[in-house]
Parts: C-alpha cells; structure tokens; sequence
C-alpha cells in the first residue's frame, strides 16, 4: 500500500475575513482589544463614512431643518411672550415640542453644525441600540447589517 501524500481538491478553506486580519498583524498587537476591535470594525466604518456624509453639508439648511429650527423659535417665543406660534402638526415627526425646540436653542449657540451634529449623535445612537437589539437575538452579523441598513436610508 502507498501512502499518498497530495492534497484533495477543494479542501482550502479561505480564513474568515477577521481571521486574515488577525494573521496580518503583528504578534504583539494580537489580544481581546484587538479582536474586539476587528469585531465592530465594519460597524465603525459605516457610522464613520455617515457622519463624513452628514458632516460635509454646507452652511444651507434643508427644507426639514430650516422648518425644525422656525418652529422650534416659534414655540419659544411662544412660552416667552405669549405670541401665537402656529405649529405645523402633520410636517413635523414626533412631538412638535421636543426636537424643534431643542434644535432652535442649539442653533442659537452653535448655529447649524451643532443641529447636524446633534442629529448625527441621535442617529449613532440609534444605530448603536439598533445593532445591540438585532445582534441579541440573531448573529452578531445581522446586527451590523441592521445597522449599516438604518444609517443608510
């Protein structure tokens, strides 16, 4: 009987694309963290490339934003002075005295950017939560493709 010593076809496997990466680095980089970080690397890219997105707006407010922002003034003059503010119930989501007035008292202080900056944090978190949900009861996978989903759209 003679031993054969050569390979069968179709018995390589391709490392899982976190595996590759692992072999990549060096040695001494090797550990939980890093693995933890291979873990939520797709996940920190999406969010990343979606504020880049958000972030690289010019100073033009948008149709919805502008309309956030003069209800949100509205409704301050309002509790101030007791001026009537006419409040668009159907144009705006949720609760017309939460976000408008929160989103006109951040563009008092920091002007647009920090209402897109607030808006981008809000929907990070989100995400975030969104991942965290789908990810406990299916693969960690589905998670991050909920995710990338929802900060897509």
């Amino acid at each position: 009987m003679s031993v054969s010593t050569a390979v069968q076809t179709g018995s390589y496997r391709a490392p899982h694309w976190q595996d590759a990466l692992l072999l990549s680095l060096p040695e001494r980089w090797v550990g939980a963290r890093t693995r933890w970080w291979i873990r939520h690397l797709p996940m920190t890219l999406a969010l990343l490339l979606f504020a880049v997105l958000v972030l690289r707006l010019g100073n033009g407010a948008s149709v919805d934003e502008a309309l956030a922002i003069n209800t949100g003034r509205d409704v301050i003059g309002h509790w101030l002075t007791g001026a009537v503010a006419p409040v668009p119930g159907d144009a705006l989501p949720g609760s017309p005295y939460a976000y408008p007035v929160l989103a006109a008292a951040l563009d008092s202080v920091g002007g647009l950017f920090l209402v897109r900056a607030f808006g981008l944090g809000c929907v990070v978190l989100a995400a975030v939560l969104l991942q965290a949900a789908t990810a406990a009861r299916f693969p960690h996978r589905a998670g991050v493709l909920a995710a990338v989903v929802f900060v897509l759209t």
